[in-house]
């Protein structure tokens, strides 16, 4: 008996143990399978989180495709804007930007830099030179600066991108490249370039030959893998780490990217998952290992507590453990599955929280923010220790009394500066508790967008209305029409003719000559053998006259089939216009006769100094053929080179100045070498057509003038001199005279010797100013320019006339500019202006009274003026003041002396010197002679001008 128990309780502690045993290995190999399958769905939700941030790629492009396709030109600037308002860096990182890629033919290749330029892309410079054509262009990247080496890439310098281009555009799908070094990247880790093709909204894209057809370019996403894979959940390095391979297998040379730190035992994990994704067209393979911390929270030796208890315990308590065993093994795989269950929830719904594009703020019944995501913060513009706890009346006021409703609804808030739209739900906790909801979305953007529109179409519609452009849109399958009413009033057609019969009643009242054309037009366009169509016809008035018209329509809709559904266009009356253009066309052969049938010389030279048209007159004069002149013939040819080197400074420096035309004298060299004297005349003009300035020349034969001039000077000059001299003689003789015989002299011939002087001094003045007048028209005055200051030349005018104006009893005020200027002048030549005009208003200024003399600045000019208070210059004499030996009474000349000869002399100087004069009179009030004198601008007077180069180099 006590064999049987002993050998019944050996039996049954062997059963104990070996049940202990069993439950042991149970235990243990059913935690590791559990511990494989929660490692396998945290691999999955990090799996989903990648496909999900690829998702958000395609939908930021697609976005931005969108802006494409709501738009015939998108420019430089939408692109920014779009970049801020969607905020896309924020919730895609590692993304360098969004650019847009264009396909240009190299023949186009000029027009496309002119339009990315008026497109808000200046300077963009296509490199590198591959000799591909088409080019795959780079023309926008945001943000540019963080990009600005990928602007005006040709992708065509490799083969990988741009035959990853080409495939996305023929099948139309969003492509990824291989990796590759991005050329905006500095740190050399592999990048990537998403492509997706932009087609024009309204052409097929069925086959590969339409998608080309249809084919407008690439919006492009580049991104850094690195940056890209990195942060996609919250347990990376905490509960495994990760490699991507760009590949089918785990192969270490195609390794993007390893969140592995430095030392980790890859080896040493416990569990691992590779699984393979497809990228866009590309195969990624991506590999889990376990960390550390994951492992550490999956062993607890609890299977060998199991084992310890086994062994000790008798086999009821054996047999009871290992029953409890059973049951908790039942109650922790229960636990687990719903944890892991509850876990994915809360995971899902975070992640969907924190990454919606909405803002979510939970209030409880207190009206106290408990739960906000961080996209409402921003959206609130307010901080998280702000918003956490607070009352939504401190947070934000007007979301307080926004009622319950199935609609989100638009309230303003901050006075109206933003406009946010909102949802709100009412809802209970499982406790019992209140809570609300709200669905936060700022859509100011979006709503002045809409405002923006709408302010758009209202001008559209004024505009059609001030154009008298029609608009009309023919149904191609009922044949109605349907018009704007500016349509109507342009045809002037009443209300009262309905749609239906439109187009029967306007075919009516096109011309018979023209209706086959225009019908011709537009079943071309239907058909599709033209994009457009393009018209020019005659229409009758209701009063029986008839007017020019232009319509311009395409068709907009097509069914499957190709067939045309809709016609839409715009007709406009061009009758004026027309008109117009033969009138023109009747000026210009008016100008054309004029010009060839003149009996002087005419020509027309371009920047360069070339002849581009030339008379017949000007032919004969220089004995060159026309073909000869036209042919390349440079007018410094027709003039000698010291002509040649005073005209075209001279020319340049009155084009500076403002001026238009210049006149001179100068030796015209004929064909066979001989000359004769020209009277030159030049004009310049604009031309919008080259963009370019152009010169009108005149040149008539003076020489028979210049001979009778030659005569005229050289009896002045010996006329001159023959009074100058002996009158010279008498000035000092009588000089001599009075101051010999001063004390002795009686009164009446002290009268008569002072009467003498002052007789003699006026003769040796008026034979000076006879020289000058003649020095002047003969051209033989000579000017020397330079760079003087205003203050210096006003204060030397000053010291020169004081002594006189003292004689005379007369003060004198000088008044220089308050800004310090410089003008460009003859120092000599603007000192003897300013000693007549000084000496002039000192005559015949009040008795004991001031002369005012002032300069100012008046843009590029400098003004001065002389002003005095006496008799003024009658109404009857204003037309003859500039005149030689005009004054104003003869007894002028024997009361206040002078010649008559002052002011024209000064006229010419002045003019001479590129400025003007003037004056302003009132009768016995107040008299102001001015006159104007160019600043000093060191770019006008040092640059001469393609035609100054042209006289150094011919």
């Amino acid at each position: 008996m006590r064999l049987d128990t002993r050998t019944a309780n050996v039996g049954i502690l062997i059963v104990c143990v070996l049940t202990a045993l069993g439950v042991y290995r149970f235990v243990s190999d059913q935690r590791s399978f559990g511990a494989r399958e929660d490692f396998a769905a945290i691999t999955a939700y990090h799996r989903d989180a990648l496909q999900n941030r690829m998702n958000s790629c395609r939908s930021a492009l697609a976005g931005l495709a969108g802006l494409f396709s709501g738009s015939q030109t998108v420019e430089r600037d939408d692109l920014r804007r779009f970049m801020s308002e969607m905020a896309i860096r924020n919730y895609l990182p590692g993304i360098l930007g969004l650019g847009y890629i264009e396909q240009v033919a190299r023949e186009d290749l000029d027009a496309f830099i002119a339009e990315a330029a008026a497109h808000g892309q200046p300077n963009l410079q296509v490199h590198p030179d591959t000799g591909a054509d088409p080019l795959f262009i780079v023309k926008y990247i945001e943000p540019q600066d963080e990009n600005s080496d990928a602007i005006g890439l040709d992708l065509n310098f490799d083969e990988t991108r741009s035959r990853t281009a080409v495939t996305a555009r023929d099948t139309g799908a969003p492509l990824l490249t291989p990796s590759l070094q991005l050329v905006q990247d500095g740190i050399g880790k592999p990048g990537f370039l998403l492509l997706m093709p932009l087609y024009w909204p309204d052409l097929e894209t069925n086959t590969q030959d339409q998608r080309r057809a249809a084919f407008r370019g690439w919006v492009y996403m580049p991104f850094i893998g690195e940056r890209f894979l990195s942060g996609l959940t919250s347990l990376e390095h905490h509960e495994f780490e990760f490699r991507v391979f760009e590949s089918s297998v785990v192969a270490p040379e195609h390794l993007i990217y390893d969140s592995a730190p430095e030392g980790f035992d890859r080896e040493a994990a416990r569990f691992r998952e590779v699984k393979r994704i497809e990228a866009f067209g590309r195969t990624w393979t991506i590999e889990w290992s376990s960390s550390q911390n994951y492992e550490a929270t999956q062993t607890d030796h609890f299977d060998l507590i199991i084992l310890l208890a086994g062994l000790v315990l008798t086999s009821l308590i054996g047999f009871l453990l290992w029953t409890i065993s059973r049951r908790e093994q039942v109650i922790t795989q229960q636990v687990i599955e719903k944890t892991h269950a509850l876990k994915t929830r809360e995971e899902e719904n975070r992640a969907i929280i924190e990454n919606a594009v909405v803002g979510f703020v939970t209030i409880d019944g207190d009206h106290r923010v408990i739960r906000c995501n961080e996209i409402a913060y921003k959206i609130m513009g307010k901080s998280r220790t702000d918003v956490s706890g607070a009352k939504m009346v401190d947070v934000v006021p007007e979301l307080e009394t926004v009622p319950e409703a199935e609609e989100i609804q638009n309230v303003p808030v901050e006075n109206g500066a933003r406009i946010l739209g909102v949802g709100k739900r009412h809802w209970k906790t499982a406790e019992g508790a209140d809570r609300t909801t709200f669905i936060l979305r700022d859509i100011t953007a979006l709503e002045r967008a809409h405002e923006q529109v709408a302010e758009t179409e209202r001008r559209w519609d004024l505009a059609l209305r001030g154009a008298e452009i029609g608009v009309f849109d023919i149904n191609l399958e009922t044949g109605k029409s349907a018009v704007s009413a500016s349509w109507r009033r342009l045809m002037q057609i009443d209300d009262g003719i309905s749609n239906e019969s439109l187009q029967e009643h306007f075919m009516s009242r096109v011309h018979p000559d023209d209706l086959p054309a225009l019908l011709a037009s537009d079943q071309a366009c239907i058909k599709g053998e033209t994009d457009r169509s393009l018209s020019l016809y005659r229409l009758k008035t209701p009063e029986g006259s008839w007017r020019w018209m232009r319509s311009d329509a395409a068709v907009v809709d097509r069914d499957v089939n190709g067939r045309a559904m809709r016609l839409v266009g715009a007709q406009t009356d061009v009758t004026e216009e027309l008109l117009a253009q033969a009138s023109l066309r009747s000026s210009e052969e008016r100008f054309r006769l004029i010009f060839s049938s003149a009996p002087i010389g005419n020509a027309v030279i371009d920047v360069n100094g070339h002849f581009t048209m030339v008379n017949e007159a000007l032919c004969q004069m220089v004995g060159y053929k026309k073909d000869e002149m036209e042919g390349g013939r440079n007018f410094v040819h027709l003039i000698s080179r010291e002509d040649s080197e005073r005209i075209i400074p001279e020319v340049a420096r009155l084009k500076a100045s403002g001026a238009h035309s210049f006149e001179t004298e100068c030796q015209i060299v004929r064909k066979d070498g001989s000359r004769f004297w020209g009277m030159v005349d030049v004009g310049w003009t604009h031309d919008d057509q080259i963009d370019e300035d152009i010169y009108i020349m005149q040149i008539g034969d003076i020489t028979e003038k210049k001979h009778v001039e030659k005569i005229k000077s050289e009896f002045v000059a010996t006329v001159s001199h023959e009074l100058r001299t002996p009158l010279t003689a008498i000035r000092g003789a009588l000089g001599l005279l009075e101051a010999s015989t001063a004390e002795y002299i009686a009164p009446p011939a002290k009268r008569l010797l002072d009467m003498a002087q002052s007789n003699a001094e006026r003769l040796i003045g008026l034979v000076s100013d006879i020289l000058d007048m003649e020095q002047i028209e003969s051209g033989r005055m000579n000017f020397n320019f330079s760079e003087e200051m205003v203050s210096e030349v006003m204060k030397d005018a000053e010291s020169q006339m004081l002594c006189y104006a003292d004689n005379l009893g007369v003060t004198l005020q000088f008044d220089p500019p308050e800004e310090e200027c410089t003008i460009w002048t003859d120092t000599a030549r603007i000192a003897q202006v300013f000693d007549n005009l000084v000496s002039n208003a000192c005559k015949f200024s009040e008795s004991k009274g001031t002369v005012y003399v002032k300069g100012e600045v008046r843009g590029e000019d400098v003004l001065f003026s002389v002003r005095n208070r006496g008799r003024g210059v009658p109404d009857s004499f204003r037309t003859k003041i500039f005149q030689p030996f005009s004054q104003v009474d003869s007894t002028d000349t024997r009361e206040k002396g002078g010649t008559g000869l002052g002011l024209s002399i000064c006229k010419r100087m002045i003019n001479h010197m590129g400025g003007e004069i003037g004056y302003d009179s009132e009768l016995g009030e107040e008299t102001v002679f001015w006159f104007t004198m160019p600043r000093y601008l060191r770019d006008s007077q040092n640059d001469n001008g393609a035609l100054a180069s042209t006289a150094a180099n011919g």
